[in-house]
């Protein structure tokens, strides 16, 4: 199996404490053979709550695409499911996009 790495669109060292009290984190990319996929991981019970109260006003409720579940948005969360979502193949299901026009930060590597 090959190499993957994270990428994230905002600064984390400035932001990890707001993304993590807003539930979610949108501007995640993992790069694998030159490849960018486009991540978009929400905790769990956020969704279930905006689900709801969604529904509660009789409108349809949608996700984002790449849609990921997951406890928490924290760091070490993103990457460790990074690193399963490599190992189980999803990348190979997954639409690749472009990402020329995006400043991305590295954040960490899966062997």
């Amino acid at each position: 199996m090959g190499k993957c790495n994270v990428f994230f669109e905002y600064d984390w060292d400035h932001h990890e404490d707001a993304f993590i009290m807003k539930g979610y984190r949108e501007d995640i990319y993992v790069e694998i053979a030159q490849k960018f996929y486009h991540l978009n991981f929400y905790i769990i019970l956020d969704v279930i709550q905006d689900m709801k109260h969604t529904m509660d006003w009789k409108m349809p409720y949608f996700t984002p695409n790449n849609l990921i579940l997951v406890e928490d948005v924290s760091f070490k969360s993103i990457l460790d499911c990074v690193a399963n979502l490599f190992e189980c193949g999803y990348f190979e299901q997954t639409k690749s996009i472009d990402v020329s026009t995006k400043v991305l930060h590295l954040i960490g590597s899966t062997n």
